[in-house]
């Protein structure tokens, strides 16, 4: 009930959903439409630029873009400026077809859109992710000492030192 009440008293941003969470029925704002992200950029341009509305009759599950990760939806370069009207006016700058972009700068915003569908796993992983869990694991091997005979045999001993194994293993999660 928590999260009905967070939403009944947020009148500015025009949600009121009673009591009930989750609601019966979701509707749209009037006006507001639904974007589909396809795996067919053409169609996804159809929609941004000629106001085709598809709707799930229209195409199958299986139409729709996977994987759409972090640096699709905002590359890094979109991540400078700091006011979140202006980062969502390159929103989806990331998918580029062609040397194209698919989103050009406030498509999403110029579209009227208010929900947007797409297939499995939005949102996944991201080569800054990645980069930093690669940073972090190398600056933990650099952090340890390290000694000559390491991975030598000793003379003294008929036991070989083991040499330390690194790994860098990074992890996303699936939206």
């Amino acid at each position: 009930m928590k999260y009905a009440a967070v939403l009944a008293s947020n009148k500015e941003g025009g949600v009121t959903m009673g009591e009930q969470w989750p609601p019966n029925r979701i509707g749209l704002s009037a006006g507001k439409r639904v974007l589909f992200l396809t795996k067919d950029l053409g169609l996804i341009r159809k929609q941004l630029y000629e106001g085709l509305d598809l709707s799930m009759e229209d195409i199958e599950v299986g139409d729709l873009l996977d994987d759409i990760n972090t640096d699709v939806m905002t590359p890094a370069w979109v991540c400078f400026d700091h006011d979140p009207a202006i980062i969502a006016e390159n929103a989806y700058a990331g998918l580029v077809h062609d040397g194209r972009r698919v989103f050009e700068p406030r498509a999403l915003l110029d579209g009227g859109f208010e929900v947007i569908v797409s297939g499995h796993r939005k949102g996944t992983g991201s080569s800054r992710v990645l980069f930093q869990g690669i940073v972090r694991a190398l600056a933990r091997v650099a952090s340890q000492p390290h000694s000559a005979s390491v991975g030598r045999e000793s003379e003294s001993s008929s036991q070989p030192h083991s040499r330390p194994s690194t790994s860098v293993t990074t992890s996303t999660s699936d939206n």
